[in-house]
């Protein structure tokens, strides 16, 4: 009478399976106010704000900044920022005016827009002036559409880049009867150094896996063991521990286990996961 065979198990642990990051991909570009200072006058409450261009020498274009390049690893966030320094916004005010001075900006990014005339800083009456502005911030999360518009494309190019900034003043009120006026004033600080504004684009990305196999070294194949083949009894039980690292952000891991062949006689046939503990097709 022949025997029966006895089933084989294969247990394989995937132990400490996280994404590894790596430092953020930072591009910073700063640009001088041209002048050495901007005015804008409103007097009239009806017809609302009145702003001016406010000028730099250069300026974000096509090549101030470069996309993201797909072969680097898997782009997970994108935080674009700008921030003024040694600016000095200030108003003036006529009569019973009172009213609201501000810078806005606006940058559009490789065809997104990053910030649409968002205000970096504003003074209202009776406050005269402004040195410390605000920061503007956006970051863009994995899945959100605005993200691909960063990230190159053979055969396509980059949408338009381009950032401008204005001086608004706004009259909000005067006495009646009165021919009242506001003023906005926009110039460097200090005398030794020029205001400006400064731009900057992070890219955060997890590197393209690749599977680690023993702790001083890296792989993408591996033979058990490495001097050539594993042969297993049949009714043996053994375990594979594989570290397979990097691939939280990925969307899975992938592992390949092929080449199980019979030494002798008919052998093991396997065509799915019936004979393996711990694993899950996908």
């Amino acid at each position: 009478m022949n025997p029966q065979p006895r089933l084989m198990a294969l247990v394989l642990s995937m132990i400490g399976m996280s994404a590894v990051q790596a430092a953020p991909m930072i591009s910073v570009r700063t640009y001088d106010i041209a002048e050495r200072s901007y005015a804008v006058t409103d007097s009239s409450v009806m017809d609302g704000a009145v702003s001016t261009a406010i000028t730099t020498s250069g300026s974000v274009g096509p090549n101030s900044f470069q996309q993201f390049d797909a072969s680097t690893g898997v782009l997970t966030s994108i935080t674009a920022s700008v921030s003024a320094s040694n600016l000095l916004l200030s108003q003036q005010v006529t009569g019973g005016a009172t009213g609201t001075s501000a810078v806005r900006v606006s940058w559009t990014s490789f065809g997104e827009s990053l910030f649409d005339r968002q205000v970096i800083g504003s003074v209202s009456t009776p406050t005269p002036s402004l040195s410390n502005f605000d920061t503007l911030s956006r970051t863009i999360a994995s899945g959100d559409a605005a993200g691909d518009a960063f990230v190159a494309k053979a055969g396509q190019p980059p949408g338009n880049s381009a950032a401008s900034y204005e001086l608004v003043a706004d009259l909000s009120s005067t006495a009646p009867g009165s021919a009242d006026s506001l003023t906005s004033s926009l110039s460097s600080r200090t005398a030794d150094a020029a205001g400006s504004f400064t731009h900057k684009l992070a890219y955060s990305y997890v590197p393209h896996a690749i599977a680690s196999f023993e702790g001083d070294q890296t792989t993408t194949t591996w033979r058990l063991p490495v001097s050539g083949n594993i042969e297993v009894e049949l009714g043996d039980l053994f375990t594979l521990d594989l570290n397979i690292f990097n691939l939280g952000l990925l969307g899975g891991a992938g592992l390949d286990l092929d080449g199980f062949n019979p030494k002798s006689g008919s052998g093991l046939s396997m065509t799915d996961l019936e004979l393996f503990e711990g694993l899950a097709q996908g």
